[in-house]
């Protein structure tokens, strides 16, 4: 009985010891795997940092050895103007998402504040920069995305189509040009003494009110621009450039337009001021619907329920 226990502990001894072998493999062997996994995407981030235009070709990290994570992201993303290793979309996490969103809050798009997590917010913010832009507005922030970030054009871009038009065009000149009092999907209300606008103001509301038309099937609404000569009138405090303009927000019904009403088209004006970023990158709009406030589109401001006002730059 003695020999029979004996071995018996041997036994399990052994067994113990070959279990624990097999667990000290598996572990090494997924360590193995995740190094490996590091290393590849050390090595993807490396390739992306070279390949954005304005980098210095060093990575801060190696720059400044003694510097915290943090200040060494922080001097990562200064020098890049943002950064992504591949692609990002909904549901991504990490630095990279933080630095997307900052990006995006810079340039006049909502996300809710820069959490680092890819969600519903972020994604609608990206697309409508895509949108202003005149990218594909798919809610993926890749290299074209990056690249407009960046300043670099992407030649053959395109939404619908039809490239991004007047970008780079100045708003500013004389304001002798009277727009026309309709056209092609457009027509206007108001005084016609107050629809003077720069030459360039009045080519961008046509060709922004023909592409709405063709958009959504309406006729967009154009009221003040500026008095001949940008002399100042007792209609408005601004308005006085030759580049601000205001419009009717669209609705359902025809009825009146504020963006409190029952009739009020938010669809419609989301698509109106997507066309207006698509002209114009940098323009500026109050209005005071607080769905498209969220969503970064326009700001608040008051007197402005019931008509955009549009300043382009």
């Amino acid at each position: 009985m003695v020999a029979s226990s004996s071995l018996s502990n041997s036994n399990n001894q052994a067994a113990a010891r070959a279990a624990a072998e097999r667990a000290r493999a598996a572990a090494a062997e997924r360590a193995r795997v995740a190094n490996a996994a590091n290393t590849q995407r050390a090595n993807a981030r490396a390739a992306d940092r070279n390949s954005v235009p304005g980098y210095s070709g060093k990575s801060s990290f190696e720059a400044s050895p003694n510097s915290s994570m943090a200040a060494a992201r922080a001097a990562d993303r200064q020098s890049m103007l943002g950064y992504t290793s591949g692609t990002l979309r909904k549901g991504a996490e990490g630095d990279s998402v933080k630095a997307l969103q900052e990006r995006l809050t810079a340039s006049g798009f909502d996300t809710g504040g820069a959490d680092g997590k890819f969600g519903p917010r972020t994604e609608r913010a990206l697309k409508n920069y895509q949108r202003s832009q005149g990218l594909s507005a798919d809610g993926v922030a890749g290299r074209k995305t990056y690249d407009s970030f960046n300043g670099v054009k992407t030649p053959g871009t395109k939404t619908d189509g039809v490239t991004s038009v007047n970008a780079d065009k100045s708003v500013k000149g004389p304001v002798n040009t009277q727009l026309p009092d309709s056209g092609d999907g457009f027509t206007t209300y108001g005084p016609r003494r107050m629809q003077y606008g720069t030459e360039q103001t009045v080519k961008n509301m046509q060709e922004i009110a023909a592409r709405y038309k063709a958009a959504t099937g309406k006729t967009l609404e154009i009221g003040d621009l500026s008095a001949k000569g940008g002399v100042k009138t007792d209609r408005h405090k601004t308005h006085t450039n030759g580049a601000n303009v205001d419009l009717r927000p669209p609705s359902t019904n025809g009825g009146p337009s504020n963006w409190k009403n029952a009739g009020y088209d938010r669809d419609a004006t989301r698509t109106l001021i997507q066309e207006i970023k698509r002209t114009n990158p940098n323009a500026k709009i109050l209005f005071n619907d607080p769905v498209l406030i969220k969503e970064g589109l326009t700001s608040r401001a008051g007197g402005h329920d019931n008509h955009l006002h549009v300043s382009f730059k």
